[in-house]
């Protein structure tokens, strides 16, 4: 159900990013799926994985919350 970030994967898009900036300007790259998961779902899968069933409060929407954020890896895939 849910995907899992390799932290070795994490390490070379920083190692690449660092390479890219020795000869380029500034860039944004996102290293995302491309697929979004609401708070829920992140609440609990970490729940599933860590065989912990912990307490969760849940609080009203704040003011200027995106309603879905989705990151576009296409540019990092590049």
């Amino acid at each position: 159900m849910y995907k899992r970030l390799y932290i070795d994967d994490l390490a070379i898009a920083h190692i690449e990013a660092i390479k890219y900036l020795c000869y380029n300007n500034s860039n944004i790259f996102n290293a995302g799926y491309s697929k979004g998961y609401s708070v829920r779902e992140v609440i609990e899968t970490m729940k599933k994985v860590s065989g912990n069933d912990f307490k969760v409060e849940v609080a009203p929407k704040r003011a200027g919350d995106s309603a879905l954020l989705i990151s576009d890896n296409s540019k990092i895939k590049k």
